[in-house]
């Protein structure tokens, strides 16, 4: 069939371009170059029957193929989410999500425990005025140190109660706060105001509805001073917040690389040096660096 339809075109071609009855014959230059050009419109023409036909194969071919549902696109979105989340666990990369969870849980810890150990102080005075009344002592210096030991234990019990809440409050808010934003690739300034109220109020749920309420509010006022000073950030910086973010994490992170590198170097040293102190193999480096910059100068 393409035979024949090829060859109809050429006769037709012809048929347009020969001389008509009545007009001069034409000498063998203009014959040449009116074969040349039916040769060339043929060519064309079967070219664009071609190329018509590819489409029609390819659109034939995308047919066929199963085209991924809206349920399928959801979980693979979902998928990879997850495996970005999972990605800054199992990788040897530093992160910033896991670094600033990790030492701000532990800067809230020590805090809490500080705290609650000192604003504990009256309460612990009256329990042991309470607890000496009948009692009767060795000597005045056995008074003080069981005075003096009830306060430490009374402090320290305290102060870990406090500590352990203000971990969990403070390192719950972090951890979802970038996490999430991780999860999304983005960050929004409504982040912390949501999840330190939502947090909040879980963790004061065995205090009643009364206590959960004022965690709400609490919650809800501190989060949104922290959104007001990533805000504030973004302004200074004449970015986004989503922008202000992803420059204060890239920076973040170089600044864990070199500090990761620094280790790597001095466990390196120590190991070579056979030097088992943290603090000695800082002194022998910084005085081998010295003496090689002393050297380099000469």
């Amino acid at each position: 069939q393409s035979g024949s339809w090829l060859q109809w075109m050429g006769k037709s071609i012809q048929d347009v371009m020969s001389p008509s009855d009545g007009m001069p014959e034409e000498d063998g230059a203009n014959r040449a170059e009116r074969r040349w050009l039916t040769s060339l419109g043929i060519s064309r023409l079967w070219d664009g029957r071609s190329s018509s036909c590819a489409e029609d194969q390819r659109s034939v071919v995308s047919e066929n193929v199963d085209q991924p549902t809206e349920e399928e696109c959801f979980a693979s979105r979902v998928q990879s989410k997850w495996a970005r989340v999972k990605g800054i666990y199992t990788d040897d990369d530093v992160h910033m999500e896991r670094d600033v969870t990790v030492k701000v849980t532990q800067l809230a810890f020590m805090a809490g425990t500080f705290v609650g150990g000192m604003s504990g102080y009256a309460t612990t005075k009256q329990r042991y005025d309470m607890y000496k009344t009948g009692r009767t002592f060795l000597s005045a210096r056995d008074a003080i140190r069981r005075k003096w030991d009830y306060g430490i234990v009374m402090s320290a019990k305290q102060g870990l109660r406090v500590g352990l809440r203000s971990a969990a409050l403070v390192g719950s808010i972090v951890l979802l706060t970038t996490h999430y934003t991780l999860w999304r690739d983005r960050f929004s300034a409504w982040y912390f105001p949501v999840i330190s109220a939502s947090v909040a109020s879980v963790l004061a749920f065995p205090l009643g509805l009364i206590g959960s309420l004022k965690a709400l509010g609490l919650g809800i006022s501190s989060g949104l001073s922290l959104s007001a000073v990533v805000v504030l950030y973004a302004m200074s910086m004449d970015k986004t917040v989503n922008e202000a973010y992803g420059i204060f994490k890239s920076e973040y992170e170089e600044r864990l690389r070199c500090e990761k590198r620094r280790e790597d170097n001095l466990q390196a040293f120590m190991k070579e040096h056979n030097i088992p102190w943290r603090y000695t193999a800082i002194k022998k480096m910084r005085e081998e660096e010295e003496r090689r910059l002393l050297e380099e100068a000469e």
